[in-house]
């Protein structure tokens, strides 16, 4: 299947490549598909992490979707590859090779020592221990009886307080993820780890991924559209483990499931 990259900006070509190597700042690389509801919580969370520079990837016919995005976001827009290709490219294209960088996805809120470090400091840190990968843990935030609610409040955090472990207990998926990187370093399918070498060394102190997905007016619809997407079957099966755990708790995710150590 052939690629399409388009580049799409209100700023001219040499302020966009000006604002994207600026090396006084951090940039993170993230990818959306729809839901840009939560564009404003993730900006002012990751603008306190220490990022600056925000590099957007979106899903071909998504772009013209994503207005949540303000068009003073460098955004890269690629179909017939997949993710690892999208995120790898932007990497290899934008981010110098011993330039640290952190990637996400839109609905992925990362934090080291929770709170008490910026992940420009532990990027720092890392560095100063010989290390270029900084992993996380994915943690998935519900609402305290483990509905969806249709809209995000001011305060997503106060709104999902729960910290479970949906992801990997209920889909049984990945809840590994790469959070920061320096720009030589591949990444794998969903960033969910880096491509194996000699040279990766991951830091020994872990992020937790706070992961805000668990909402919208009709859950099983939400999910299950995305099927036909080509991520293969097994992001058919993680669906139909989900659309049976709803099922089973009118709906709801069951949130007496254990919380998980990170």
């Amino acid at each position: 299947m052939g690629m399409t990259t388009t580049w799409s900006t209100d700023m001219s070509l040499n302020s966009t490549l000006s604002y994207i190597f600026n090396k006084k700042s951090m940039k993170l690389i993230f990818s959306v598909l729809d839901r840009t509801d939560l564009w404003p919580h993730f900006r002012a969370h990751y603008q306190t992490q220490g990022i600056t520079q925000f590099l957007c990837i979106t899903y071909g016919p998504q772009l013209d979707d994503a207005t949540m995005i303000p068009s003073s976001i460098p955004k890269q827009s690629f179909t017939g590859v997949n993710d690892a290709t999208q995120h790898n490219r932007v990497l290899q294209q934008f981010v110098s090779p011993n330039e640290w960088c952190a990637i996400a996805d839109l609905d992925e809120f990362s934090i080291v020592d929770e709170g008490n470090s910026t992940l420009v400091d532990a990027c720092r840190q890392a560095q100063a221990d010989g290390c270029n990968v900084i992993s996380g843990v994915m943690q998935d935030r519900l609402t305290k009886d483990g509905h969806f609610p249709a809209h995000l409040e001011a305060d997503i955090w106060t709104q999902f307080p729960l910290q479970l472990d949906i992801t990997n207990r209920v889909l049984g998926g990945c809840k590994d993820k790469v959070v920061c990187l320096k720009g030589w370093v591949r990444v794998g399918g969903g960033h969910h780890y880096p491509i194996k070498a000699d040279t990766v060394f991951p830091w020994h102190i872990k992020a937790t991924v706070h992961h805000f997905k668990w909402w919208g007016a009709n859950p099983t619809q939400f999910f299950t559209h995305r099927i036909n997407e080509g991520k293969g079957q097994w992001y058919t099966n993680e669906l139909q483990r989900l659309a049976t755990h709803l099922e089973q708790h009118d709906g709801h995710i069951d949130t007496s499931i254990e919380q998980d150590n990170v």
